[in-house]
């Protein structure tokens, strides 16, 4: 009897130390209506849909565009201390990016798939992330909505944590119904409302 409790609380230590040495995953972000700006940070992303937060101090920016059709628009993050970044890009060229078809992902000592949401729970992309034997990061992330594509490959335990918290940002700005112009008023007219004559 004493041999079996001493070997399950062997088993129980084994499997304590294997977990704590294991990277534990980013969280999935949930996006919803972009809030107001923070402080020190700068807002990027499509015109009108989907954004992210940056902090300028530990990341440097690249933004570029394509000039061959069907074009498409981008950003380039790399961390202070890094070596590696995050490409994230807008446009018909992401749409059905879905899928890892990143051949890095073979490479993988562990993979898994997540499902992002909105702030209602309908789904609204995926996240792919997984790492290395030597405990490097790896992550894609696809968000329906404008066809965007957030990635890094094979980057450090800090890399990657400063990289997460660009992607956990993501936000949708707020829907503003379009302004109707009124008709300019002819001089000596009334601002009355007239119903057309039968």
């Amino acid at each position: 009897m004493c041999l079996i409790v001493f070997g399950l609380l062997l088993l129980g230590i084994a499997s304590i130390e294997f977990v704590r040495n294991k990277p534990i995953g980013p969280v999935v972000p949930v996006v919803s209506v972009c809030t107001p700006l923070k402080p020190g940070m700068r807002r990027i992303g499509n015109p009108s849909g989907i954004q992210f937060d940056i902090t300028t101090s530990h990341l440097s920016v690249h933004e570029g565009v394509e000039d061959a059709p069907p074009s498409a628009h981008g950003f380039y993050l790399q961390p202070s201390s890094g070596k590696s970044g995050l490409n994230i890009s807008f446009g018909p060229l992401n749409f059905g990016e879905g899928t890892v078809s990143d051949p890095d992902a073979i490479f993988l000592e562990h993979l898994e798939k997540r499902t992002i949401v909105d702030e209602t729970g309908h789904p609204v992309g995926e996240d792919y992330w997984g790492y290395l034997k030597s405990g490097e990061r790896w992550r894609r992330v696809w968000l329906f909505k404008g066809g965007i594509l957030a990635k890094y490959g094979f980057v450090d335990k800090n890399d990657a944590e400063t990289l997460d918290r660009v992607i956990e940002s993501a936000c949708l700005l707020p829907w503003v119904p379009p302004q109707r112009s009124m008709p300019a008023l002819m001089p000596g007219s009334s601002n009355e409302f007239k119903p057309p004559s039968p």
